[in-house]
């Protein structure tokens, strides 16, 4: 079981919630990974949630005695924005996060914002949990760079901004895509190699068990239809002095021969 997994159940433990998800209630004293690989991945997002709108409130709470203000971005918004940033489909950061914004209703000038923002020690343990929780889904993108070893989230947490951490993410997933695509390409490549020798490996088969007279046939054949010693030889893998010698023969038995 990975750390993310382990630091949730820590997590679940701390916080002391008991709700219910997915009719599963969340024991308040987890303290062993047991109870999250029992969940499925739909269980465990929602398990996920719970955690961290606790967690969020908490923060939320504590920062308003300080004066501060609320966070911009929360648990959610970061798993949906690192899905779409695997996805690769062509869109900027800028892009994924102003849809995101309009999806999600965010305020006018959130999506500039939160890519402007510094990592700070919450936003680091955001992505560690989106991973955690891609990972127990089996995410296909993130296993992809995971066999092709290009995925590294201490990287991705050592970003200076936000959107530095998700162009970090799409240049994990895009390098893990050419890897799989030269992979394929070189797969594909022995495929054709490997149909060709079977081929040859017929023909030579077919050569070794034809009979001379079937040679003879085929010489005479190609003589006749105007193709020189030199190409009939090329054609049958044969020297030209044995195309002459069977052509020689043939015209002694009868058969027309025209010198080439």
């Amino acid at each position: 079981m990975s750390k993310a997994l382990t630091d949730l159940a820590n997590i679940t433990s701390k916080i002391q919630c008991t709700p219910e998800v997915n009719k599963i209630p969340i024991p308040s004293d987890v303290e062993t990974d047991a109870f999250l690989q029992g969940l499925t991945p739909a269980q465990y997002a929602g398990v996920i949630a719970v955690i961290e709108q606790k967690r969020y409130q908490k923060i939320l709470e504590e920062n308003k005695k300080k004066g501060i203000k609320p966070t911009y971005i929360t648990q959610e918004d970061v798993t949906s924005i690192v899905r779409v940033a695997l996805s690769l489909n062509g869109a900027t950061i800028k892009g994924i996060l102003d849809k995101h914004q309009v999806d999600t209703h965010k305020h006018q000038g959130w999506g500039t914002k939160v890519a402007k923002k510094k990592l700070s020690p919450t936003d680091k343990r955001m992505f560690t949990t989106t991973f955690g929780l891609l990972e127990h889904e089996n995410n296909p993108a993130l296993l992809l760079m995971k066999t092709y070893e290009t995925f590294s989230l201490n990287e991705i947490k050592r970003a200076a901004t936000f959107s530095a951490a998700l162009k970090l993410i799409q240049k994990q997933m895009g390098t893990a895509m050419k890897h799989a695509l030269s992979a394929k390409t070189i797969a594909d490549l022995r495929a054709e190699v490997l149909e060709q020798r079977k081929e040859i490996k017929g023909l030579e088969e077919k050569l070794a068990n034809s009979t001379p007279q079937d040679r003879d046939s085929r010489i005479s054949l190609m003589n006749a239809r105007g193709n020189t010693n030199k190409a009939i030889a090329e054609e049958l893998g044969i020297s030209t002095k044995t195309v002459q010698r069977v052509l020689k023969k043939l015209e002694e038995q009868g058969a027309p021969y025209q010198p080439t």
